[in-house]
């Protein structure tokens, strides 16, 4: 324990110190505001006293107008001192705050499908809370892309914690219904937040719709991967446009990207759908059951809700060789279908001369309900999965957790020990399986 509190003490040194000089400096001022007031409010109103002559001087005469005047300016400006001193003071208790509290707590949510109520509530959660940053995974329209995108960001930009917003298979279009240019997509849902100061434009890889955002205060690097960068030129008729295709300029990026973390920090990766052709479904009470869904069939053949042009999971080569300093050479085929118009990625890396790096996990949504994963090449990268936000019927089809009312919130706080390896999950919202089995909290171990 002694030990515990010499480090905190030692790490926020010049905080405390800070926070000491600010108080002070308030406090001095809080004395002489009221000191001036009594004095001026003599003078001005009660008569019974001039002021001092520095201040008669300075406004040439000693009527009452003046005296008046001088009174609200003087006010005004330490008014002023004191709020700027509260500032500082301010600042340097949320970065005492960073400094004793190495978790990074991050507000997990996906798939809202234009529920905006639902939206609403999550933002005033993390808004009350000591949560540090909201992730969003995707799939803020409801089917349609051309649907009112803006939404989000409308109300996202009004909170006081910073929002990071992964693109997801709805957000570029699907199916029947128009697509949608990576143009577009970048405008209206990465810029935010490069204007919203969470992001600098720099790391979005000369505006493209995939980037990476370093915590320095936690040593995290979270990384956002666009998985829909199929051409907009094909048949419509195909509907691949929503398929994950991942470019090969993109894995390069990624490759780069992850090399060149810093040593001391660990890193997550955020994507809409998870990243395993056929994932390997961790046994746990807080997921859902596969075999009681309509997924388990989908899912074993990268059709239906995994969604692919490009087979082969080539994220997880890519963290495999970032964990294990390897050399990584390989070309990803492309299915039948859609081969006239996707040419296979390609990736050739090498981390071989750099230690080896630190994965946390994947963050995904996509698929509406919970469950942790790993791929079944790769047992050492977990994929969480995080529920769908939204209450409609057809959202929360496949998870075997109901909404009670349209009012049932459904999302995740995670908190990561980067010290301990350790991930803790607290379900937000009605927690109660079909199965009478509580979903409330778990805790997980990553390598």
């Amino acid at each position: 324990m002694k030990k515990v509190l010499k480090i905190a003490i030692e790490g926020a040194k010049k905080y405390i110190f800070g926070i000491l000089i600010c108080s002070l400096i308030s406090s001095f001022l809080m004395i002489y505001l009221t000191k001036f007031i009594s004095f001026a409010v003599d003078g001005v109103i009660m008569q019974t006293s001039s002021l001092p002559e520095y201040i008669r001087n300075s406004f040439y005469s000693d009527n009452i107008k003046s005296k008046l005047t001088v009174l609200a300016i003087y006010m005004l400006i330490i008014v002023g001192i004191i709020s700027i001193s509260n500032y500082i003071k301010s600042m340097f208790n949320t970065k005492f705050r960073l400094t004793m509290n190495k978790n990074l707590k991050i507000g997990l949510i996906s798939d809202i499908h234009e529920d905006i109520k639902a939206l609403e509530r999550y933002l005033k959660y993390i808004q009350n809370s000591d949560i540090d940053i909201g992730v969003y995974l995707g799939d803020s329209v409801s089917r349609n892309c051309d649907d009112d995108t803006n939404y989000f960001w409308k109300l996202a930009s009004k909170a006081d914690k910073p929002i990071y917003y992964t693109v997801g298979n709805h957000d570029v279009g699907i199916d029947e219904y128009k697509s949608i240019g990576c143009e577009k997509i970048y405008d209206t849902y990465i810029y935010p937040m490069v204007d919203n100061k969470y992001l600098d434009i720099n790391n979005t890889n000369n505006g493209k719709c995939y980037y990476y955002k370093d915590f320095d205060n936690y040593k995290i690097r979270l990384i956002s991967i666009f998985e829909y960068e199929g051409t907009r030129d094909a048949d419509l008729t195909l509907g691949f446009e929503h398929r994950r295709y991942i470019s090969s300029e993109q894995l390069l990026w990624f490759a780069k990207t992850l090399y060149n973390t810093p040593l001391d920090y660990s890193v997550i990766v955020t994507m809409h759908q998870i990243p395993a052709l056929k994932p390997n479904f961790k046994e746990c009470n807080f997921c859902a059951n596969v075999g009681e869904t309509n997924l388990e069939e989908d899912l074993s053949d990268g059709y239906g809700y995994l969604q692919l042009s490009m087979l082969g999971n080539p994220l997880g080569d890519i963290i495999n060789a970032f964990k294990n300093g390897l050399h990584i050479g390989n070309k990803y085929s492309v299915k039948e279908e859609y081969q006239k118009y996707l040419e296979p990625p390609t990736i050739d890396f090498d981390f071989s001369d750099r230690p080896k790096g630190k994965f946390i996990c994947f963050l995904t949504g996509h698929l509406h309900c919970a469950f942790i994963t790993t791929s079944m090449e790769y047992k050492d990268q977990l994929a969480i999965t995080v529920p769908a936000a939204s209450t409609g019927a057809f959202e929360r089809q496949n998870d075997d957790i109901k909404p009670i009312s349209e009012n049932d919130d459904n999302f995740y706080i995670l908190e990561i020990n980067t010290k301990n390896k350790n991930i803790s999950i607290d379900k937000i919202g009605t927690a109660i399986t079909s199965s009478g089995v509580l979903r409330d909290r778990i805790n997980l171990k990553y390598e």
